[in-house]
């Protein structure tokens, strides 16, 4: 069993599990998505494993991809599922990212099972969702030439397949929003190694009923999420943010008491203005308060930083080193000017614990950050509100959507396309996305006009332009991808 004066590592690296963390796509914020760099590197920053998806060529290749299509991760154009090995092997899948990542190929199956032992030396955990229909046969062909080295889940949110995989001798990992009652029985009565919970998570009640699989989670990311998925009875879960995930899971470790993340920041909120300047209109001008507290049951050195993901900043504020006294909380303002043109990649303050030599303990250092996030906001009632759409490059013209609210629905409607062919309404609405036409009806949640915080929400068009798929945002968490920032808040007109 791990123990504090084992040592944790830079970052917590060498705290084991449970719970495993596993990197989803990889390391996608350092190298290009379920490439060879970007499993590589997430094995050297000391996850356990990964989870990746899974889809088939034409010629019937296993390959490393989350899209249907090839636009977003590579120079190459259609579906994936109509290009022949031999042509996809062409494409370069790493050149978007970065120069230095130019020429990355896609990733087979078969290679990404092949992958050298982690830093604690053994084999990294597999999570490998099935991406389409019909591939269960050939990814169990595939697992079984690697042996029972392998520690691998099979993933679904497909009834019909997990039951086929688990036939075919395949650990079965079930994909749901929020499982509950129904998930555990059909968990149970199939046998399925595992269920892993999406955005909503689990009920805190469902850790105290009696599960018969793995509890997993998925697309962990938030710091305060993190901190609950380290501190709940999960098996493991993935993440975007291994670093982040890595320094919380020691967290958890050194500081079994601590009720709740000891990092937070208040968020900024957006106004986009008429004219748009070099930075873009996802800028903000305002002040994050700072809190931190010491969640250790000893003295420890704090240092403050801050650090730019996207877009330019001038940030003013920074205070000076501190010591806390165990359980001691500290407050600051960081005042911030600055953005960029897309939603997302908000700043971070980031705070370093350095501890001396104690009882049970070597003198170590641990970082933290917290996300200053930058949100929009919308009142919405039963008159039709107009929003605008961010541009995200400097020549972007003009584009809208129409929202409004009857009864307990919410409307979405097109308005001005701002030049794309082709375009479709996508909205998310309290942690699920949706996609329509020319317009959306959404049902609102049924407290929504109870919820004094609003809910969240964000809205956009997506559509073509020389053949490109393209979005026009009104604010982050949309495409549900890494970078996207968050979503805005939604909140109800007193009075409809």
């Amino acid at each position: 069993m791990f123990k504090p004066q084992d040592g944790i590592g830079p970052r917590g690296a060498w705290v084991p599990g449970p719970p495993w963390i596993v990197g989803h796509r990889g390391a996608p914020r350092n190298a290009p998505e379920n490439t060879r760099s970007s499993l590589t590197l997430a094995t050297k920053l000391g996850l356990d494993g990964f989870h990746y998806e899974v889809r088939q060529t034409v010629s019937g290749e296993l390959v490393l991809h989350a899209d249907p299509t090839l636009e977003r991760t590579s120079d190459a154009t259609g579906r994936l599922a109509t290009k022949t090995w031999v042509e996809l092997s062409a494409a370069d899948f790493g050149g978007w990212f970065g120069r230095e990542f130019q020429g990355e190929r896609l990733m087979l199956l078969d290679e990404a099972l092949a992958l050298a032992s982690n830093r604690a030396n053994e084999r990294p955990l597999h999570v490998i969702e099935l991406a389409e229909p019909g591939l269960v046969d050939d990814v169990a062909r595939a697992v079984a030439k690697h042996g029972e080295r392998l520690s691998i889940r099979v993933a679904s949110a497909s009834r019909d397949v997990c039951r086929a995989a688990q036939t075919l001798g395949l650990s079965a990992l079930l994909l749901a929003d929020r499982p509950g009652d129904p998930e555990r029985r059909f968990a149970r009565d199939e046998r399925l190694a595992a269920c892993a919970a999406g955005s909503h998570g689990f009920a805190p009640e469902e850790f105290a009923r009696d599960w018969s699989c793995e509890r997993w989670a998925v697309g962990v990311d938030r710091p305060d999420a993190l901190f609950r998925a380290c501190r709940a009875p999960l098996f493991g879960f993935s993440t975007t943010e291994p670093e982040r995930a890595l320094a919380v899971r020691a967290l958890a470790l050194l500081a079994p008491h601590a009720a709740r993340y000891p990092l937070t920041a208040t968020p900024l909120f957006v106004e986009p203005k008429a004219s748009v300047g070099p930075e873009g209109a996802w800028r903000v001008d305002g002040v994050s308060r700072i809190s931190v507290e010491n969640p250790f049951g000893f003295r420890a050195a704090v240092a403050f930083g801050f650090a730019v993901r996207r877009g330019a900043f001038e940030c003013r504020g920074v205070p000076a080193p501190r010591v806390l006294e165990p359980g001691e909380r500290t407050e600051f303002e960081l005042d911030l000017t600055g953005g960029a043109f897309p939603p997302g990649g908000d700043p971070l303050c980031v705070a370093r614990f350095d501890w001396s030599q104690g009882p049970g303990r070597p003198s170590e250092t641990l970082l933290l950050d917290v996300p200053i996030e930058r949100r929009r906001r919308i009142v919405v009632g039963e008159l039709a509100e107009r929003i605008f759409l961010l541009p995200e490059g400097a020549d972007d013209p003009p584009a809208s959507l129409n929202v409004r609210r009857k009864g307990p629905f919410l409307l979405l409607a097109l308005e001005n396309p701002g030049g794309l062919s082709d375009p479709h309404v996508v909205a998310h609405v309290d942690g699920a996305t949706f996609f329509g036409g020319q317009g959306l009806k959404l049902r609102l949640p049924s407290d929504f006009s109870a919820r004094v915080d609003g809910v969240e929400f964000s809205a956009a068009i997506v559509g073509r332009r020389a053949g490109r798929a393209v979005w026009r945002r009104w604010a982050g968490g949309l495409p549900s991808e890494l970078e996207a920032g968050v979503p805005g808040v939604l909140l109800p007109r007193a009075g409809g």
